[in-house]
């Protein structure tokens, strides 16, 4: 694997009696298809049971990632590859970094508002150096229109971003 987008996952949550993925996580897939449609690389999902949810009966993220996206575009099945034992945007990172080749170029699908806080985490966090100089973080608000992202996630990110800077980020 030379090449590969990571589709970091949003979350999950229960609608009408079924788990689902949220919205950030389904603009996210919907991004990654229409990346891959272009390009054909290796995708990977990656997102596990939130730390809030029971393990037992929640399906992972990237499950239900795989899911939307092999209902959109079949053929690309046999490109996934899952990393679902992540709860934090910190584990997704570290376990994508185990996943893949040291050579290998990601371009991690985001939201504008989560990048810069996957960047100082790439930036202060030797578990996940490894990454660094082969990371493109891509926004997904480049290729499709979001809703307006609420001020109190504006403000979980600045704070985590100040945490991360300092030294008192939890993991």
């Amino acid at each position: 694997m030379k090449e590969a987008f990571v589709v970091l996952s949003g979350g999950v949550e229960m609608k009408d009696n079924n788990w689902q993925l949220d919205y950030w996580s389904v603009v996210r897939c919907e991004v990654a298809l229409k990346l891959w449609r272009l390009h054909s690389h290796n995708v990977i999902l990656s997102g596990g049971v939130h730390r809030f949810h029971d393990v037992l009966t929640t399906p992972t993220a990237a499950s239900l990632m795989r899911d939307y996206m092999v209902s959109h575009e079949s053929s690309m099945s046999k490109r996934l590859r899952l990393e679902d034992k992540s709860s934090t945007t910190y584990e997704q990172l570290f376990n994508v970094a185990g996943l893949v080749p040291k050579r290998c170029e990601l371009s991690v699908l985001s939201n504008n508002w989560h990048l810069p806080r996957i960047a100082a985490l790439l930036a202060c966090c030797s578990q996940v150096r490894t990454l660094v100089g082969r990371v493109r973080l891509i926004p997904v608000e480049a290729y499709i229109k979001t809703v307006d992202v609420s001020q109190e996630i504006i403000e979980s990110e600045a704070k985590g971003i100040r945490a991360i800077l300092c030294g008192s980020y939890s993991f």
